[in-house]
């Protein structure tokens, strides 16, 4: 096995990009400054930026002011992004709203746009909102979420939504080769690398380990503990998120 004198922390982009639509999107990218600042990029075909609201601490929530439109897609004024506190680390943006895209109504109620750790000094718990939910069409964004973990790798996490919460992680070489697949549920919790994998100057080493964990009855988090060496650096992940998700099992508990 290689030899690294150095040892590197890596930092994922914190971005999180998510459909809203057929022809939506909406890239959410925290700041990490004291207040939490959060940036929303909703855009058309992934590539057309049309609004950019900013909420935080201090402004909870943006709300769209009048319809924008392309082609037959509007995304319909009234369009909020709101801020909240989940607990004393981290807080969660969310969407409320209605995208006319295609000859469909898609209706947002509480659509998660990203979960970030709080950065500011006091961590105070805002007065918890009500979500209303809506008859219409309901829009389910595509859950995989693609973390890197380091420059040349990184980790597509795909929940599957059954009754064990089974998630299916796919490990890849420059987002494009699969080199791991290790799956993790309510029932096994970790997936350990049994041997070294390696392309080129990458190397995944054995014993990097994928984990389920619970966080409530509601949600449950995939995370990575392990070593990824690459181009010459040493990349250790210790409870590295890639990704968090609604809980199906049936007992939730």
């Amino acid at each position: 096995m290689k030899s690294h004198s150095e040892s590197i922390t890596f930092d994922a982009p914190p971005s999180v990009n998510t459909p809203t639509s057929p022809n939506t999107n909406v890239v959410t990218t925290p700041t990490f400054d004291t207040n939490n600042t959060t940036y929303c990029s909703f855009q058309y075909q992934g590539r057309i930026p049309k609004w950019n609201p900013t909420v935080s601490q201090a402004i909870t929530s943006a709300t769209l002011g009048a319809d924008i439109t392309i082609g037959d897609t509007t995304w319909q004024k009234g369009l909020t992004v709101s801020y909240a506190n989940i607990d004393a680390a981290t807080y969660v943006v969310t969407l409320d709203g209605t995208i006319i895209d295609g000859g469909g109504i898609y209706k947002h109620a509480g659509t998660t746009l990203g979960t970030f750790k709080r950065t500011d000094k006091q961590r105070e718990q805002p007065p918890a909102r009500s979500l209303v939910g809506l008859k219409e069409v309901k829009f389910h964004a595509a859950a995989s979420v693609n973390t890197p973990t380091s420059p040349n790798t990184n980790a597509v996490t795909t929940p599957t939504f059954d009754t064990n919460n089974t998630t299916n992680c796919s490990f890849q070489y420059q987002g494009r080769i699969p080199v791991w697949n290790p799956t993790v549920s309510q029932a096994i919790t970790s997936a350990g690398l049994g041997t070294d994998i390696t392309i080129g100057s990458t190397t995944w080493v054995a014993g990097l380990t994928v984990r389920y964990v619970n966080i409530d009855k509601a949600l449950y988090t995939v995370t990575l503990d392990g070593t990824i060496i690459d181009g010459g650096g040493i990349y250790r992940h210790a409870g590295t998120t890639l990704g968090i998700f609604k809980r199906t099992d049936g007992e939730a508990m």
